[in-house]
Formats: C-alpha cells, sequence, structure tokens
C-alpha cells in the first residue's frame, strides 16, 4: 500500500508484518526502488478506544509505526511528564499526523513497540529477559551485499590475524 500523507498504522499480532519507506525517485542497479526496511519483534497493540481519558498524555501508543513530514519543530512529540498529568497533557500525536503531503519529503517514522509482561514468583527479586524493539535495515539499497568487500582475513588463536584456511571440497561417500 503506497502511502501519500501523514499517516499511522496498527500491527496486527496475527499477521505479522513489516514496513518499508521508499524513495521514488532512487533505484538500485536492478531497478528496485531504495529505502529501509523497519521490522518489528512481537510487539503487543494499544487496546484502549480513542476516546479513554488517558489515551491524549500517551497518544504515541495509538499506532505501532507513524509517518511523518520532517519538520525542525516536531522534534518531540511530548514531554516527559505527561504520563503524570494523564488529565492535562502538553503532546498529542494528532498534531503531528495532521495529513501533510509525504511525497518526495524528509521523514519522520515513530515507532512504537511494547510487550506485556504479567508478573510473577520467578520476577523476584528482579525480572530477567524481558524485551522487544524492532530492526531497521537497508531494503533494496545496495546493488549487492556487501560481505564480499569483507577482507579475507579472521582473527585466529591468540588474536592473531590468519589467512583462512585452505578451502577442500567435500569428500562425497559412496
Amino acid at each position: 500500500m503506497a502511502v501519500q500523507t501523514e499517516s499511522g498504522y496498527k500491527a496486527n499480532p496475527l499477521e505479522p508484518k513489516y514496513w518499508t519507506i521508499v524513495n521514488e525517485n532512487y533505484r538500485n542497479h536492478w531497478g528496485a526502488k531504495r529505502g529501509y526496511l523497519i521490522s518489528p519483534m512481537a510487539t503487543s497493540t494499544q487496546t484502549q478506544v480513542d476516546s479513554h481519558p488517558t489515551l491524549g498524555a500517551v497518544s504515541f501508543t495509538k499506532y505501532n509505526c507513524a509517518v511523518s513530514k520532517r519538520k525542525e519543530s516536531e522534534q518531540f512529540l511530548d514531554s516527559l511528564f505527561d504520563c503524570f498529568r494523564l488529565d492535562s497533557p502538553r503532546g498529542d500525536f494528532s498534531r503531528i499526523l495532521d495529513g501533510e503531503n509525504i511525497v518526495n519529503e524528509d521523514l519522520v517514522a515513530w515507532v512504537t513497540v511494547g510487550f506485556v509482561h504479567i508478573p510473577s514468583s520467578e520476577d523476584v527479586p528482579m525480572t530477567v529477559a524481558v524485551e522487544t524493539g524492532f530492526t531497521l535495515k537497508p531494503y533494496n539499497f545496495f546493488d549487492r551485499t556487501e560481505i564480499f568487500d569483507v577482507p579475507q582475513t579472521y582473527t585466529g588463536e591468540y588474536g592473531l590475524d590468519e589467512s583462512p584456511p585452505d578451502f577442500r571440497k567435500c569428500r562425497e561417500t559412496d
């Protein structure tokens, strides 16, 4: 789905997806549009209705990914303290996602990932291995993988740079 205006997107945990942001004007050697891929790890979605009174203070949780036109005046969504003033937050994501055209503009991807942690006695005295996140990587950005440009050496025993071992064909058995 090609998007022309500032928009937000909700992830469906039952249908994992990734998002791509591409530049229509630049293509790689193969003719593919160059861009970036955003791949979220397992993430939870916002379950509050839009009219919930606290959603204004945490409006960034409404979407898992939102794309807006980059503006110097929109560097931050809200105040760090908005979660402590639920009745009168200073930030509201709707002021950023105001439907402006994003074609041929510098963009900002606002990525929000979350998780649900249900505490158990094994969390005492410290919770471990609770994580989430996303991966940002090139998408059709390069003409080929850059791994072939890496020098053919490796760090061997005692930290010495050595040439890789000689390649030997696998012996086939009868």
